[in-house]
């Protein structure tokens, strides 16, 4: 697995909290193509759904941001 600066592993990074649904209250949402929510490249939901449909796994950002993995099944891989 790839170490970020600190020399910890994404899977040393990564905690787990309920797998829920998320419904996004303001207007902008942002989101992290592929499976390493460490990539810095972000994007704007062009059509964001009304609902997000989430794993259980959560990683923070080094600014403290909270970063919630997609569900596959529902969603393209990444992060929101």
């Amino acid at each position: 697995q790839k170490q970020n600066d600190s020399g910890s592993t994404l899977s040393d990074e990564i905690f787990l909290e309920d797998a829920v649904a998320w419904m996004p209250l303001q207007g902008v949402c942002l989101r992290k193509d592929g499976a390493d929510p460490r990539t810095p490249e972000m994007k704007m939901w062009k059509k964001m759904p009304k609902v997000f449909h989430c794993t259980e796994r959560r990683w923070r950002g080094p600014r403290g941001g909270l970063w919630a993995e997609l569900d596959g099944s529902t969603h393209p891989v990444g992060w929101v």
